[in-house]
């Protein structure tokens, strides 16, 4: 990991709570920019969104 990264952009109103925060090399955040990363996923391989998608989640509200 060389990188944090926001889940929910800060620039889309994502905080620095810890739970919007994930691992990202420099190469992918530097691609995602201000894209949430399930849009970011989509685009660059829609078969690991679906990998992603079927993981389980839990919201922190």
């Amino acid at each position: 990991m060389e990188h944090v990264d926001h889940i929910q952009p800060r620039a889309l109103g994502g905080t620095d709570e810890p739970h919007n925060l994930i691992g990202a090399c420099a190469e992918c955040n530097g691609s995602k920019n201000a894209t949430p990363v399930l849009e970011w996923l989509a685009r660059r391989d829609p078969g690991l969104l679906d990998i992603v998608a079927s993981w389980p989640v839990e919201v922190i509200a």
